[in-house]
């Protein structure tokens, strides 16, 4: 969506409503650039990073609780 013009407000959103199941927040999305500074031709990055909550007590000892997740996608500006 960013990259034919969509808003950092529309992109959130759509992250959201994709992955409700998250209960993601504005924080968890990061846009750069911002939508001012996008130009044709241009990388345009959107990253979520949320935090898993660990259940198991093996996984517990070894591992950071919650454990951070991280996604992103890279396309170019048109």
């Amino acid at each position: 969506m960013g990259v034919v013009g969509a808003s950092d407000d529309e992109i959130r959103d759509r992250v959201k409503e994709v992955a409700f199941t998250l209960s993601l927040t504005d924080g968890d999305i990061t846009i750069v650039p911002e939508q001012g500074l996008r130009n044709p031709g241009t990388a345009l990055k959107v990253k979520v990073t949320y935090g898993v909550e660990l259940v198991t007590p093996v996984l517990n000892s070894l591992l950071p609780n919650p454990f951070p997740l991280t996604a992103e996608t890279n396309m170019r500006v048109e």
